[in-house]
């Protein structure tokens, strides 16, 4: 789950240009994994979800955001690379103050490549550089159409690690106090 913000523009039909501001932005995401394939390889699927709400002058834009995933994944100590498909499918509204109801707006090309590269650190943060792009990118003379590019800094929570002379399994983490107890039992079998 992640919070942040966000702000949209938006080329309309009429050649008007829609240049919203910042806004609060929620998104979620759910993603199931394959156990390791080959080491280092993962299959994986993903949904995720985003709210915006974004506003200029009396235009308010709010929308959700769908994007179900399917991904081949390179995993090693460090590193991990996700390459894939995905759908983006954008459900909007526009609230237009001069009219009585108000217009929905969505996506035209909505399957998209996508790649994301993310290195983590072993005290659990990580940097992880995205992006996705249609196959029909459009004109580039404002900037590239139907693509999103994104830089992420983090910080994962990972177990506190083992005490340097302790024997530890990281699999199975009650394995220390059950040797501790094997240890015990051990020695008042010995008197």
């Amino acid at each position: 789950m992640s919070l942040g913000a966000a702000a949209y523009k938006v080329n309309q039909y009429d050649s008007n240009r829609f240049e919203g501001d910042f806004q609060f932005s929620p998104a979620a995401q759910l993603t199931l994994s394959t156990p390791a394939l080959l080491n280092h390889w993962r299959a994986r699927g993903a949904i995720a979800g985003q709210y915006f709400h974004s506003e200029e002058g009396a235009l308010e834009y709010t929308a959700q955001v769908w994007e179900p995933q399917a991904m081949l994944v390179f995993q090693s100590w460090n590193w991990q690379v996700e390459l894939g498909e995905m759908a983006h499918l954008v459900y909007g509204d526009i609230d237009v103050p001069t009219s009585s109801t108000d217009e929905d707006f969505s996506n035209y090309y909505t399957g998209r490549g996508f790649l994301h590269v993310q290195y983590t650190h072993c005290t659990g943060w990580f940097l992880r550089a995205s992006g996705n792009a249609s196959m029909h990118p459009g004109k580039w003379h404002r900037g590239p159409t139907e693509t999103q590019l994104g830089f992420t800094i983090g910080y994962q929570k990972r177990p506190q690690p083992p005490k340097a002379k302790e024997r530890w399994d990281r699999y199975f983490p009650a394995v220390p106090n059950m040797r501790h107890q094997q240890d015990d039992l051990q020695k008042e079998i010995h008197k």
